[in-house]
């Protein structure tokens, strides 16, 4: 028989990775990229792809259950930045745009790119990604349009559009709610404290999680079965 410090040593069997992603953290302070992450366990998917990656992916975690991912974006200093914190099993530097027609992945996340993009730009670069992925598009992005230059040498940086729910939901997203914006929004009072102000936000994420419209930033996720018909969430 193992003694309890030889157990404490036994590498986690794949039951007990998994598991971790069904934390009860997600019921009391909701996240969508949480949320995405036990969508992709739950329904056992193995490939993905994510769009502009720089410093961090929800992919990432799931490489240890054998999820195979892949980083792409058309900066070469982002990618060569993944590729300094193993982010990815793969890499590619390119626009998803000209990614072949032919590839495709279980699960497609583009976080905060589409504002980077001009409206009828964006709407393509949708209908891309849409038919890049056979289950699942994570899509993260601010609410409205929220004014951003072009920064460390990166023109990509700068915002060119706004989006709502509504934007997704036409298209068969279901839309959640990140944060409520308190610091980066300027509605936060003068005198609140930082560790204050981000104590309130967790507070209120189970209220703006299901509320998009009183959110900072909204996630939309498309979730098809293996029929191919679009499921809500």
């Amino acid at each position: 028989m193992n003694s309890a410090a030889e157990v404490r040593q036994l590498s986690p069997r794949p039951m007990d990775k998994a598991a971790r992603f069904d934390s009860p953290i997600q019921r009391v302070v909701p996240s969508p990229r949480r949320f995405l992450q036990q969508l992709i366990v739950k329904l056992d998917l193995k490939t993905g792809l994510d769009v502009g990656c720089s410093d961090n992916s929800p992919l990432t975690p799931l490489r240890e259950l054998g999820f195979h991912s892949t980083g792409l974006d058309a900066h070469s200093g982002s990618l060569e930045a993944a590729k300094r914190l193993n982010l990815h099993d793969r890499y590619i530097c390119s626009d998803v745009r000209e990614i072949s027609a032919g590839e495709h992945f279980d699960v497609v996340v583009a976080s905060h790119i589409i504002e980077h993009l001009p409206r009828d730009d964006g709407a393509a670069f949708l209908a891309k990604i849409e038919h890049l992925a056979t289950r699942l598009v994570y899509v993260e992005t601010p609410l409205g349009f929220l004014e951003q230059p072009a920064h460390d040498g990166n023109p990509f940086q700068r915002h060119l559009s706004g989006w709502f729910p509504f934007d997704f939901e036409g298209r068969g997203y279901t839309v959640f709610g990140q944060g409520v914006g308190l610091a980066r929004r300027g509605r936060a009072p003068k005198w609140m404290p930082q560790l204050m102000v981000r104590n309130t936000e967790r507070l209120v994420q189970w209220f703006a999680f299901r509320h998009p419209w009183h959110a900072h930033a909204i996630a939309g996720i498309r979730c098809m079965d293996p029929d191919g018909n679009l499921r809500s969430l």
